[in-house]
């Protein structure tokens, strides 16, 4: 299963964040990041030349909307998600990230979806957060 354009950001965000904190590879958290930073994009600011603008756009506001129903702040949480991740480091990089990818193209395909997108991996990352991500991402807000 691919990944599809938004994701193709994401991941390459992940891989500088990665870079940045000169960790071995990229673990949940540069993809939580990426994530983070897409969410405050559209389209048109990474993928200019794109036929797929409306599709793209869907996937960014349904992650930024499933980021404010848990109320994180996207820049206020890149900027504390970089402390942590320079304070404690990562877990499992690799491997981590790796199983979390397998886990968002299951839920994809089992979507009916051809690709893995934004919404659905940032959804697998909430729903087995790591370590880091547990500690400081707000739990789910209560319905009243």
């Amino acid at each position: 299963m691919e990944l599809n354009t938004s994701m193709r950001f994401v991941m390459a965000r992940a891989q500088a964040e990665a870079s940045a904190a000169k960790s071995t590879g990229v673990c949940q958290e540069h993809i939580f990041l990426g994530l983070l930073k897409l969410s405050e994009l559209r389209a048109k600011d990474f993928a200019p030349l794109t036929r797929h603008e409306q599709q793209i756009d869907a996937d960014i506001a349904k992650t930024r909307e499933m980021l404010l129903a848990r109320g994180i702040d996207s820049g206020k949480m890149r900027v504390q998600l970089r402390v942590f991740i320079h304070m404690k480091g990562t877990h499992n990089a690799e491997e981590g990230s790796a199983q979390m990818l397998n886990t968002a193209a299951q839920a994809a395909q089992s979507r009916g979806g051809r690709e893995i997108t934004a919404a659905i991996v940032l959804e697998t990352i909430l729903n087995d957060p790591s370590p880091i991500l547990q500690e400081i991402c707000p739990q789910q807000k209560e319905e009243s």
